[in-house]
């Protein structure tokens, strides 16, 4: 019991530094807040209302008003969907999209009616509502509610009350010092990302490759051989390629254990390694999932090298070319050459190469999808929707595919036709977050807000 009450001192001093230094740091931005959402509207600057708190006690949460006045009274308890056209003020669409919105409930965390993390607080007229439904929803108010919870970082904003009861339980049988420092951290990043994301087609976007549904990092490039040449130096190569697949792959799968082709390169990576029976598990597991490839063909397939691009451009690149100088018929050796010079962002050697492996192999999805990932590059967008849905047209069901065309259509503001595509992303791979984070933008810029 005396652990428990050094515990709850300790998380109270840091909640009173932290949220002091906070508003310390943030009070221009505070100040500027403040005469815009007074200009943008008549009406008070802060925004009050009653909220249900530790225990059932009801509390006056604060919050720069980013509505007309009367708003509240005219939609009840119910979320504002799209834009919020007539209700949300100019300004007020840009306080939400930047969270500045939320700054004033530190003054609740500093009265002790808040916390950083924890349940978000809920109006008392949503409460009633939810415990017809949901009779142990009052289960969650055994902790203070908070600025932030595990419910909106796992589930988002429009979670539904049933999931946002299940993520609130498991924070409260769970919490700790360090799962609120990590919670905290998880939506700074996540705030920076949105908005980030909001202003995509304004930003240099570097993408080295996306295949199978999910992005690569920087570090990690693929490249695929049906036969694995019998060099003794490539061979090498691969293998301590395989090495470092396994730990990519590993690290992704923790976050998409539902992805079918994580779990089939994975079993590839085992395969290079010799390792037989955990290579035999993992394409049990690709065949399991819901978007199940077949595992008997996958092993026909030979992978992975996962390197840098400069160390691939001096060690792998010259092989590749010796090869194509005695047989110059293998597609494959060309797609894996544009995939090294894409990944060097030697754009124009790399569309030579997409297109030399195009000519040997016509509608080659690869070839096709490394062209799209070139013009791309070049700002040449039109020529990159082109090439992408040339290869849509051989594989509809390729979320990828989906994303990278919304993506490139929202760079060239076709926001309409990439929200599209972004939701047939979605609907193939619903926890897909870059298709997630970019249609919320898309939506954005046509004004059809969710939040």
């Amino acid at each position: 019991m005396k652990m428990y009450f050094i515990i709850r001192f300790i998380r109270r001093v840091f909640h009173i530094i932290f949220c002091s230094m906070v508003l310390l740091i943030t009070l221009p931005l505070g100040i500027i807040a403040s005469i815009a959402v007074k200009l943008s509207s008549p009406g008070p600057v802060f925004y009050k209302g009653e909220r249900v708190g530790k225990d059932g006690k009801i509390f006056m949460m604060y919050k720069f008003r980013t509505m007309y006045v009367g708003t509240e009274k005219k939609v009840g308890g119910r979320i504002i969907q799209k834009g919020g056209e007539g209700y949300i003020t100019k300004v007020g669409k840009i306080l939400r999209m930047f969270k500045v919105d939320e700054l004033p409930q530190l003054l609740n965390i500093l009265k002790g009616d808040m916390s950083l993390v924890g349940p978000r607080p809920i109006r008392p007229a949503l409460l009633e509502e939810y415990l017809k439904d949901y009779p142990d929803y009052t289960k969650r108010f055994a902790v203070k509610p908070g600025i932030t919870g595990l419910a909106q970082i796992r589930g988002g904003y429009f979670i539904h009350p049933r999931n946002k009861l299940r993520y609130d339980i498991l924070y409260i049988k769970n919490q700790s010092f360090l799962l609120d420092l990590k919670l905290i951290i998880k939506t700074v990043y996540l705030v920076i990302q949105k908005v980030a994301l909001h202003y995509w087609h304004k930003l240099p976007l570097k993408i080295i490759q996306l295949r199978n549904g999910r992005r690569r990092n920087h570090k990690t490039i693929v490249l695929r051989f049906h036969n694995l040449p019998s060099d003794d130096v490539l061979r090498d190569i691969l293998f301590k390629g395989a090495r470092l697949t396994v730990k990519n792959l590993k690290r992704e799968l923790k976050e998409n254990s539902h992805y079918s082709l994580l779990n089939r390169d994975l079993g590839l990576a085992y395969l290079m390694l010799g390792q037989e029976a955990l290579a035999q598990f993992y394409f049990h597991n690709a065949g399991e999932t819901k978007e199940a490839t077949n595992p008997v063909r996958a092993q026909e397939e030979i992978l992975i090298i996962a390197d840098n691009p400069y160390r691939l451009q001096k060690k792998i690149l010259p092989f590749l070319e010796q090869r194509i100088s005695t047989n110059s018929r293998t597609p494959e050796f060309y797609n894996n050459i544009g995939i090294i010079h894409l990944a060097n962002s030697e754009y124009q050697r790399a569309i030579i190469s997409f297109e030399q492996a195009l000519a040997l192999l016509p509608n080659s999805v690869d070839a096709l999808i490394g062209l799209g990932d070139s013009y791309f590059q070049l700002g040449q967008f039109d020529l990159a929707v082109e090439k992408y849905e040339s290869a849509f047209g051989q594989n509809e069901i390729d979320a990828s595919l989906h994303f990278k065309l919304g993506l490139t259509l929202s760079k060239s503001g076709a926001y309409a036709e990439a929200i599209e595509h972004l939701k047939q992303s979605l609907s193939i791979e619903p926890d897909f977050p870059q298709a997630q984070a970019l249609l919320k933008s898309c939506k954005h810029q046509l004004g059809w807000d969710t939040e």
